[in-house]
């Protein structure tokens, strides 16, 4: 992040008070000093009248941040603030720093996911949305195109605070995967480089990588915190041919078997939707003792990301027995919520879900389902993904420092008291519960 800082300063027994002054035309102090704070790069510290600040120093793009400052700093600090800052390591001069963007404010970002061929739903300005407005977990993104060109690369993160977990970056939280976005080989250490920098200066316990592949330029250096498998589905063969590679028993006779059952398929984005759909995660997390994701999160996810999340839910006459929520972006579907009521699971809901899912998105042009992450050892959940055809690959999510604590909430028996608590939690406050819990887990 470039950060542009007005200072006057005033030299009182050897000490150097610097006190942020705001900008406004006509009223600017002179002389003004104005410093660039660019990600572990050398600061550069000008001094120019008006018309230069305005031309040269304010970069026009809407993702700048400027950072208000108010301290007392010993004189000899100074050259360290206005230097490499504290825990930033020199940069080479000839490569451009690393710097931070909005992704929320700044329209390149939204542009750059359109041309970058992995991209993917999470790095999206909705689902960035959707984790602020429910979790308050603020988005950036890491880059080293300035601020006025075009964006060639970008590593997006979220600042997790809590005074549970403690203080980290993840990329990116309640994500199957995120993959770090660069063009050209040498870009990613030096994001990475960045991402470690800004832990350092926000005090952060550690950063959280979740690629979909695997990082060989930095793997080295960290550890590997969790392992999952993903499967993703081809829809280019067309409807008919994805349809013959379905397990014949397990798929194939589940859809035709609740074609016959009179399952009806109904779908939208709207409140009595989401409604159904909600009732079927309170029951379906309750069985499995897990706190269920809070109602606001599904219904910030309707809000941000629109036309992209749809809800779809299987009916047995007037009751919803099972139903899924799938978000597309690019020339992909993605898989990313279930639930289903177990005593109705003979009637092949779900298997029916998916294959309308999939029908749609074949005639809507899409290329691939990703069906999301399975836990390596839910061989159920792996068999279901792997009897549609999808194939399978390893996420490994990626830590720094090698050797940091691991978090508090991967503690088995913290799991187990919350499997405790959800069972025994009254529906109506189940929300409630996962309200509390998932502000402070990534």
């Amino acid at each position: 992040m470039v950060l542009v800082v007005l200072w006057q300063t005033v030299v009182t027994n050897g000490k150097i008070a610097v006190t942020n002054t705001r900008i406004s035309e006509g009223d600017l102090p002179r002389p003004f000093g104005a410093c660039l704070f660019p990600i572990g790069a050398p600061v550069a510290v000008l001094e120019a009248d008006l018309d230069a600040f305005e031309e040269r120093v304010i970069p026009k793009s809407p993702g700048f941040h400027q950072i208000p400052l108010s301290t007392t700093l010993e004189e000899p600090s100074i050259h360290s603030k206005c230097g490499n800052g504290a825990g930033f390591p020199h940069t080479r001069n000839d490569n451009p720093p690393v710097q931070e963007i909005d992704p929320l404010r700044d329209p390149r970002w939204h542009e750059f996911l359109d041309r970058h061929p992995n991209a993917s739903v999470f790095h999206t300005r909705g689902w960035l949305e959707t984790l602020q407005r429910t979790y308050g977990y603020r988005p950036a993104v890491l880059t080293t195109s300035g601020p006025n060109n075009d964006l060639t690369n970008g590593l997006v993160l979220c600042r997790v605070h809590s005074w549970l977990t403690g203080r980290r970056l993840v990329s990116l939280p309640f994500s199957d995967h995120c993959e770090p976005l660069a063009r050209n080989p040498e870009d990613l250490p030096r994001l990475v480089a960045g991402l470690e920098e800004l832990a350092i200066a926000e005090g952060c316990k550690y950063v959280e990588l979740r690629p979909a592949s695997t990082l060989a330029a930095i793997q080295s250096d960290w550890r590997t915190s969790q392992e999952f498998y993903l499967h993703r589905l081809d829809l280019r063969p067309g409807a008919s041919a994805v349809f013959r590679r379905f397990h014949r028993d397990c798929v194939q006779r589940r859809i035709r078997h609740a074609e016959k059952e009179g399952i009806r398929v109904s779908q939208g984005r709207d409140p009595d939707s989401l409604r159904r759909f909600y009732s079927l995660v309170l029951q379906t997390r309750r069985r499995h003792g897990l706190p269920p994701q809070p109602l606001a999160w599904f219904s910030n996810l309707l809000d941000c990301l629109g036309e992209a999340a749809t809800i779809r839910y299987a009916s047995k006459g007037d009751l919803p027995i099972a139903g899924i929520v799938t978000l597309q972006f690019g020339n992909s579907l993605y898989y990313k919520y279930g639930a289903s009521l177990a005593p109705y699971h003979r009637f092949g809901a779900m298997p029916y879900l998916f294959w309308h899912a999939i029908q749609d998105a074949i005639d809507r042009g899409l290329e691939g389902l990703d069906m999301g992450r399975s836990a390596c050892d839910n061989r159920g959940l792996v068999v279901f993904k792997e009897r549609f055809g999808a194939a399978r690959s390893v996420l490994s999510y990626l830590r720094s420092p090698a050797d940091g604590a691991q978090p508090v909430y991967d503690s088995m028996w913290r799991r187990r008291l919350a499997g405790v608590a959800v069972r025994y939690t009254p529906e109506r406050f189940l929300s409630t519960l996962g309200a509390l819990c998932y502000r402070h887990i990534d």
